[in-house]
């Protein structure tokens, strides 16, 4: 790690993350201890208050840079304007911290599914493996999607609850490359997984 003082009080930084190990679980990734990525941000604090501006990760797949605010060490608000968590994803993302946890808003030309949809669609954890952790509600507009078997979506409008790797509810409406409405329903009752999948053409979710 370097760091390096300004007059400003502020204080530059960059790091090495190949030993760190990376997780976003609301949107099925990860970055496992040993794949290189770098990480470098200006950090200026204020009282309990840190800013952390000109944040830039990156890896060999991924990529993410924008700002975010802290108070007494806990996310208060983040606005990444490039965001590439896979090969060909080009969104924004804007975090706000809520009551009991994060709201998060995802605005995308393009974007790769296939990890959130095999989340989504998995029933490898019950519910009383995941109780902790905080609740992230999530809207996302995405022009492109792409999902497995080389198909995308169009116009997908999605929503999603969840509470540290557990699904709470996930919703989503898309159009198919043929054209066909596509809808998914994913919810969680009492520990019990209800998905409802609507489509005249599956093609794009194999």
């Amino acid at each position: 790690v370097e760091v390096e003082g300004s007059a400003d009080g502020s204080q530059t930084i960059k790091a090495d993350l190949k030993s760190a190990s990376l997780n976003l679980p609301w949107a099925g990734w990860s970055k496992g201890s040993g794949v290189a990525a770098t990480a470098g941000m200006r950090i200026k604090r204020s009282g309990d208050t840190v800013n952390i501006d000109n944040f830039d990760l990156k890896g060999g797949t991924f990529s993410m840079a924008g700002s975010m605010s802290l108070a007494g060490n806990s996310l208060t608000k983040a606005n990444f304007s490039s965001v590439r968590l896979n090969r060909g994803d080009d969104a924004a993302v804007t975090v706000t911290r809520s009551k009991g946890g994060y709201d998060v808003n995802v605005n995308a030309r393009s974007l790769d599914l296939r990890s959130l949809l095999k989340r989504v669609m998995s029933n490898f954890e019950s519910a009383a493996a995941a109780t902790g952790g905080e609740t992230v509600r999530l809207k996302a507009s995405i022009g492109s999607a792409s999902g497995f078997g080389s198909q995308t979506l169009q116009g997908v409008q999605a929503n999603y609850v969840g509470k540290g790797s557990r699904i709470l509810s996930f919703k989503a409406d898309a159009t198919t490359e043929s054209g066909g409405a596509l809808a998914v329903d994913n919810t969680d009752s009492d520990g019990r997984r209800n998905v409802v999948i609507s489509t005249k053409d599956g093609g794009s979710l194999h």
